[in-house]
């Protein structure tokens, strides 16, 4: 399914999120997967085509010939646009636009009672519209003008009506970019900040994790394992990323304590002040330095200090040598 999706900074009171970053995003009608997407940058201006048109074929490139089956809203339909699906193996449902060009004059004005419905062919595209609360014009490379009962909600309890069926699958597969946006607003990335490009970088995140969300919970259903809930893979993402992070830090620690002996390596890493093992204490390595020659004994004043530093293994004062050497 295709359809649009919002991040910030672009307003449409037609949508939940009323002004954001306009995305076209393709989805996975059952899952929610989301495939592709593309930013809303303005107008182009080098096009093949009109601008739906261009839209829909670059973000189906990579799923063409395939035999796949596209659903999509009204702003992407188009007689010209589900000719050429249907020349790359790929079919196409949506409801379309009563303006869009190559339309019949006659089927547009056609005026129907409520429950009623007109269709007309051209080879394999067919139109059809129909009568429900307002006219409902649909498009369609795969279905033909065939109805069925369905039971709806009615103030005078549930009841069956008459629906044609390309109107029920249209219903039914084009929930994939609501799904996809209902799971991201549950436990969203989104963060106060005044620069647009982190706001969006929060928006790829929340949608990389639902993705991960979606495919591992079907690998665990192929293992005969249970699904689990966003937030449990959630937190099972955050301690993993955590605990690797910390191994990383831990390897590359390890991997220069082989260089703190050295005037570089006491000022990498981190250092803490301990007491020696054992009764034997020995000089300060910074007391040494700074210490001078005695005329009168003839010998250098040692200080000797019960406190060192075991990644350097050096022997300091607490007080201020362990920090001079350190800085």
């Amino acid at each position: 399914s295709l359809d649009e999706g919002t991040c910030f900074r672009v307003y449409n009171p037609a949508k939940p999120h009323i002004s954001g970053i306009k995305l076209y995003e393709l989805h996975e009608a059952k899952t929610g997967y989301c495939f592709n997407f593309k930013l809303h940058t303005g107008q182009e201006r080098q096009q093949s085509h009109c601008k739906t048109f261009d839209l829909v074929m670059s973000l189906m490139a990579n799923y063409l010939d395939k035999g796949h089956s596209l659903y999509m809203g009204r702003y992407y339909s188009s007689p010209k646009l589900y000719d050429a699906l249907f020349t790359r193996l790929t079919t196409a449902t949506g409801t379309c636009m009563v303006n869009r060009k190559d339309l019949p004059q006659v089927f547009i004005k056609q005026k129907l009672k409520r429950g009623g419905a007109i269709s007309c062919r051209k080879s394999n595209l067919m139109a059809l519209k129909w009568r429900d609360k307002r006219d409902v014009l649909m498009l369609s490379t795969i279905h033909n003008n065939e109805r069925s009962d369905v039971s709806v909600h009615t103030p005078g309890g549930r009841r069956l009506k008459s629906k044609p069926v390309v109107v029920q699958d249209y219903n039914k597969n084009m929930v994939g970019v609501d799904h996809h946006d209902q799971m991201m607003a549950y436990y969203g990335f989104s963060k106060k900040s005044m620069k647009w490009y982190k706001k969006l970088f929060f928006h790829l995140i929340s949608i990389t994790t639902v993705n991960a969300h979606i495919v591992y919970n079907k690998v665990r259903l192929q293992h005969g394992n249970p699904k689990i809930t966003l937030l449990q893979f959630i937190e099972e993402l955050v301690k993993e990323l955590a605990m690797e992070t910390t191994n990383k830090i831990g390897q590359k620690e390890q991997a220069t304590s082989s260089t703190l002996q050295g005037p570089a390596g006491r000022l990498m890493g981190r250092h803490f002040i301990s007491r020696q093992p054992g009764d034997h204490h020995k000089s300060c390595v910074v007391c040494n330095q700074k210490s001078r020659y005695n005329r009168v004994t003839k010998k250098i004043k040692y200080k000797r200090s019960s406190f060192w530093c075991e990644r350097c293994g050096v022997t300091l004062c607490k007080v201020p040598c362990f920090e001079e050497y350190h800085s």
